[in-house]
């Protein structure tokens, strides 16, 4: 079982955390009364964090901004929680940029 040191909630249908390997996940489920239930995992490395935040609109390390150091002491997992957050990108949002820019990552859905 991971252990989820970081948790952080995107909206009321997933949680974003960091595991004990440093690696981001989002866990999300749906439970809708006469809807099917699912539920789903997006899974990105720690390798591949400035690789997704590089392509993260209207963030300061995307190309028509200046790039974003990651200040002595800040762990990339905090830039990328943070990134998350003000962008209101959720594990559908991330999976579609890490496809489009052929970013390795984990997406898998349960029904």
């Amino acid at each position: 079982m991971q252990n989820k040191a970081t948790v952080n909630p995107i909206n009321p249908n997933e949680m974003m955390y960091i595991d004990a390997e440093g690696n981001f996940f989002i866990d999300g489920a749906s439970y809708i009364k006469g809807m099917d239930d699912y539920e789903w995992n997006f899974g990105l490395s720690n390798k591949n964090f400035l690789k997704l935040l590089e392509h993260l609109p209207h963030h300061p390390l995307h190309p028509e901004y200046e790039p974003l150091e990651i200040p002595d002491g800040c762990e990339p997992s905090e830039v990328i929680i943070d990134a998350v957050i003000k962008m209101g990108k959720d594990a559908g949002d991330l999976h579609a940029i890490c496809n489009r820019n052929k970013i390795p990552h984990l997406f898998q859905v349960w029904r």
